[in-house]
């Protein structure tokens, strides 16, 4: 586990970092009906775009509580901006 708030899970926030660059690793459980099979590839392919690595996790009960998706970062945003505007736009 890293600290440091250099982890981010769920769609939202996976989401939003990976299209800013952050995503160092993004984390994906393969198994059907934990993650849409469009949005596993839309997640896909913003980490090929930004030069982030793909781990497919099987079987673990923490990412597929946190809607089959992660991410370890490489850096974060000030403030942790990018958590505040993902949080907004989900609540």
């Amino acid at each position: 586990m890293r600290g440091c708030g250099l982890a981010v899970a769920g769609i939202d926030f996976i989401k939003k970092a990976l299209e800013n660059g952050q995503v160092e690793t993004l984390l994906l459980d393969p198994q059907p009906g934990i993650l849409d099979q469009d949005m596993r590839s839309e997640l896909i392919r913003l980490a090929q775009t930004s030069g982030a690595a793909v781990l497919m996790i099987e079987d673990n009960e923490q990412l597929a509580a946190i809607q089959g998706v992660g991410g370890l970062l490489r850096y974060k945003l000030e403030d942790g901006k990018i958590l505040k505007e993902a949080w907004s736009k989900r609540y």
